[in-house]
């Protein structure tokens, strides 16, 4: 969780360990930040099993 300055706006992450699989798509840059995100969230679901809302919350990837 993280506050903002003023302490009005709260953030709240959730992590956790992705499959091997799909880290070396995004290595491969089959899936990833420049992938469009309807596209991203459709392989997503129908590859890996994620939630569609939780795939379309996806704001960015670590650094490159």
């Amino acid at each position: 969780m993280a506050k903002s300055p003023n302490k009005h706006n709260r953030l709240y992450v959730t992590a956790s360990p992705i499959d091997m699989k799909l880290a070396d798509d995004i290595e491969k840059g089959k899936t990833g930040s420049k992938t469009e995100a309807k596209e991203r969230a459709k392989t997503l679901v129908d590859e890996f099993g994620w939630d569609k809302t939780d795939a379309m919350k996806i704001w960015s990837f670590g650094p490159e």
